[in-house]
């Protein structure tokens, strides 16, 4: 049996804000998606009209159900827990817009 390839980097975006702030986090990474083998990890504590947007709109992310009232750091963690086999893991905030660090 084969090991299943790893991606480069994997991206966790902590959705708390809803869908305005998520969307164009995940538009910028999407984009980065064709340099570079991401996966991305959308751990969400506001609901279904989040979630069911993600799955729409970016069926590569992987979204991951939290309790409402889950803070930043848990929803990291449940990210993180998710990426444990990824070598690298990057931080980032749904109002950001990602750029990928690349050597000069």
């Amino acid at each position: 049996m084969t090991a299943e390839p790893h991606p480069a980097l994997s991206v966790v975006v902590p959705s708390v804000n809803g869908w305005d702030d998520l969307r164009g986090c995940l538009e910028a990474l999407e984009r980065e998606r064709a340099e570079v083998d991401l996966e991305v990890l959308v751990p969400d504590r506001v609901g279904d009209s989040v979630r069911t947007r993600v799955a729409e709109t970016f069926p590569w992310v992987t979204v991951i159900p939290a309790p409402e009232r889950s803070t930043i750091p848990a929803l990291r963690a449940m990210a993180f827990e998710r990426a444990s086999r990824i070598t690298a893991v990057k931080m980032t905030r749904a109002g950001d817009r990602a750029r990928t660090a690349r050597p000069s």
